[in-house]
């Protein structure tokens, strides 16, 4: 359930992205940014117990998750803006950002079933 509201927050942020045209760079910064608390959040865990760490490890996961989601959604729909307006080289680089982000989301949930696949015995 929580994946799914994750989900559905990161298009509605990459809607509103796209709308006011901010680039998915940021977005992919803002991504980076959680992801990289989470790694450094990830050495802190003690396993399977809950601690401070591992609640704001849980909120970093999820925030850097959507905002991967979010931006390659939105290099996806600045890439089809783009090719509509006729500027196939600027749609076609959009395809570094989503690339990227897509990759980030993958390797954020990674680090996610890294830390609690130790719990699961």
């Amino acid at each position: 359930m929580i994946f799914v509201l994750t989900v559905s927050a990161a298009l509605l942020v990459a809607g509103v992205a796209s709308w006011l045209r901010v680039s998915p760079w940021w977005i992919f910064l803002l991504a980076s940014t959680a992801s990289a608390v989470a790694v450094a959040l990830f050495a802190q865990l003690e396993e399977c117990h809950a601690n401070s760490a591992s609640h704001w490890f849980d909120v970093a996961i999820l925030v850097g998750i959507g905002l991967s989601i979010a931006g390659a959604f939105a290099a996806l729909v600045d890439a089809f803006r783009l090719a509509r307006a006729r500027a196939p080289g600027a749609a076609f680089a959009r395809l570094v950002p989503l690339l990227l982000s897509a990759a980030l989301g993958f390797g954020t949930f990674v680090l996610l079933i890294a830390a609690i696949a130790p719990c699961l015995d």
